[in-house]
């Protein structure tokens, strides 16, 4: 009877569970349901367009995440790897440098590794990406074989460029492939300098011979050139003779 009795409370607890646990699974279930993206402006006619797209997107998952909105700023991440970004370029990239690393280059590998590349652009330009003048969106490169390079200035006052390396896809569309920062050009203002001053000081490099004092071997050397004698040295021989001509008694005296 007592056997019975706890059968049935165990049978009782697991009709009980039962529910709990499936609303739980279903709702574990609607949880993994990809979220619909905010609505953001994105442009592929041109280079340029491709470039301030994927800014204005950055901005705009950026926020979500300042507020506390983690799903909708993955699906603009989605948004950014499914229409934006030129992934079989981004994968083609990451197979290299783990070939070059000697890392096994799988397929689920490679793809892995272009998530986590594209990924990563919110993290480079997380600084930045609220205060970059999109106005200023230029090229840097010609167009060679559809691949184009687009700089945005850092800031409105910034010397710094983003450099985005775009590519046109066989739908005319353009796609980023990789983003990094440029190097800063020299400032505009700076004057010309003089062919002295840009010269290496390395003090391997010999001086000129006149600005190098002369070695004193010996005390001859400290001796008066020739030219320094007294004048009695560079007078005419007719002036050496006077002298004595005039001491000699005449010719013929008693």
């Amino acid at each position: 009877m007592i056997r019975g009795l706890r059968f049935r409370r165990a049978s009782r607890a697991i009709a009980l569970s039962a529910p709990l646990l499936l609303v739980a699974l279903l709702s574990g279930c609607r949880g993994s349901e990809p979220v619909e993206p905010p609505d953001v402006r994105i442009e592929q006619g041109s280079p340029e367009d491709a470039a301030r797209s994927v800014v204005r997107v950055l901005r705009e998952q950026k926020r979500l995440k300042t507020e506390g909105r983690p799903a909708e700023a993955e699906a603009l991440e989605r948004v950014i790897r499914q229409r934006l970004a030129a992934v079989d370029r981004v994968e083609a990239l990451v197979r290299t440098m783990l070939e070059q690393t000697g890392r096994h280059s799988t397929r689920d590998a490679i793809q892995k590794g272009a998530v986590r590349a594209i990924g990563g652009w919110a993290a480079l330009l997380g600084y930045y990406v609220d205060e970059m003048p999109l106005e200023q969106a230029a090229r840097i490169s010609a167009d060679v074989d559809g691949f184009v390079q687009i700089r945005i200035p850092a800031g409105p006052r910034a010397r710094t460029g983003v450099r985005f390396i775009c590519e046109r896809g066989k739908d005319q569309l353009w796609r980023v492939i990789t983003i990094d920062f440029e190097t800063p050009p020299a400032p505009a203002s700076a004057a010309p300098l003089s062919p002295a001053s840009v010269a290496p000081s390395s003090p391997a490099t010999p001086a000129a011979p006149a600005a190098t004092p002369p070695a004193i071997a010996s005390p001859a050397q400290l001796t008066p050139p020739a030219q320094d004698a007294s004048p009695a040295q560079d007078a005419s021989p007719a002036q050496d003779a006077r002298p004595a001509a005039e001491a000699a008694p005449p010719t013929g005296a008693p």
